[in-house]
């Protein structure tokens, strides 16, 4: 069985891409026959991070090897298989790195090793928008952006927010669909992994977890106390609390709950603990940038004075530390620095229109905000603060 993906073009307006074919297999040496329901998943990603196009396959029973042919663009390009099974991935590959070329490549076999998810939430991509839904007893969390939506269970598959039924998500085979508040998305496929850990810190005593492939490692009372070993299951919970025990006496939970370090007031997506013989240290874990990325913000405000009438201003947080939007007047991309003590902006490109002075002002306060930034926070209801000093000086929500 041969599995086809044809490459869409980046832009409609840019010019024709040339193209060359790459054939390939991904297979494991187990022998481990996949389930009914399994889809073969193809990733490709271009130098700057940013997906060139997906494949979600069914595999209608085949077994590996699974054979594929892509007609791919000739630049420098980043390719992750995996094997999805229940909406999550059960087999992943490592990243192949593939040069620049227009001649056809065999690819040879991606070996794909079996996926140990860390019990976490599971990232989905729907069109443009990103997010991540993860089960608890009751039902399920979606998280998008820094808003988290605790959904009851209905019927098989249907999750429902009982404060407002037009938030829900519905799980069919490997496909999630979503609707927020009234407005379906686009339809939302798992995301491929990847293979970054995740991390947890906490301060007084200075501790810190790291998650990876399986394996955990700890690091307590600043560095005096270290342990590694495999990553245990969580605890049967009756909430979205998620406790593993590593040894007697040392264990942690992990809740997916909007949590700010308390050095520095940086927002990360997880709210974590590590419960001790004495006692119970709080901290905060996962990618900040998790928290920015997937969405489109809509600039409401801009210095406290609101925005003009009918004022399209926005930002988008891209793959390796870009951000791209409009301020209003013109288009603009740039650099967006994330660090452990905050956030910055680089220089902004932009486009050249002429816009009525309104525009043209509100583009100047645009670009200040931006400059002024030193770090980011949320309000209750999820909304984006750019922050310099002391001042909100921008605020957006998706």
């Amino acid at each position: 069985m041969r599995l086809a993906l044809v490459l869409a073009a980046l832009l409609a307006a840019s010019p024709a891409l040339a193209e060359r074919l790459l054939t390939g297999s991904a297979s494991y040496p187990q022998r481990i026959a996949l389930p009914e329901g399994a889809d073969l998943a193809l990733d490709l990603t271009d130098a700057s991070g940013a997906l060139v196009a997906e494949l979600r396959q069914p595999l209608q029973g085949a077994q590996v090897p699974l054979p594929f042919t892509l007609t791919a663009p000739d630049d420098a390009l980043t390719l992750q298989a995996a094997v999805l099974v229940g909406g999550a991935p059960m087999w992943v590959s490592e990243t192949l790195a593939i040069p620049a070329g227009t001649d056809p490549t065999d690819l040879g076999i991606l070996r794909l090793r079996p996926h140990r998810p860390m019990g976490f939430a599971t990232r989905f991509r729907c069109g443009e928008a990103g997010l991540e839904l993860g089960y608890t007893a009751e039902g399920a969390r979606l998280r998008i952006g820094a808003t988290y939506f605790d959904l009851a269970a209905g019927e098989p598959g249907t999750f429902t927010d009982a404060a407002d039924p037009g938030t829900f998500a519905t799980v069919q085979g490997n496909t999630l669909n979503v609707s927020l508040r009234g407005t379906p998305l686009p339809a939302c496929h798992p995301e491929l992994p990847g293979f970054a850990p995740f991390r947890a810190t906490g301060t007084e005593p200075g501790w810190s977890l790291v998650i990876e492939a399986g394996t955990v490692t700890y690091t307590g009372d600043y560095g005096a106390v270290t342990l590694t070993g495999d990553l245990p299951a969580p605890e049967a919970s009756s909430g979205p609390n998620r406790r593993y025990v590593l040894a007697e006496g040392l264990a942690f939970s992990v809740v997916d709950q909007l949590c700010r370090d308390a050095a520095t007031g940086m927002p990360f997506p997880a709210t974590v603990a590590v419960e001790t013989a004495d006692a119970v240290l709080p901290g905060c874990g996962g990618d900040p940038a998790a928290l920015l990325a997937g969405v489109t913000w809509q600039v409401e405000d801009i210095g406290g004075r609101g925005i003009p009438d009918n004022a399209a201003a926005m930002l988008t947080f891209l793959p390796l530390g870009r951000v791209a939007g409009r301020t209003g007047c013109n288009t603009f991309t740039g650099g967006a620095e994330l660090t452990g003590e905050g956030l910055r902006f680089g220089p902004a490109a932009l486009t050249r229109m002429a816009c009525p002075p309104a525009l043209t002002r509100m583009e100047a306060d645009f670009l200040s905000a931006l400059q002024e930034t030193d770090r980011f926070d949320f309000t209750p209801d999820g909304a984006l603060q750019l922050i310099g000093g002391d001042r909100v000086l921008l605020t957006a929500r998706f």
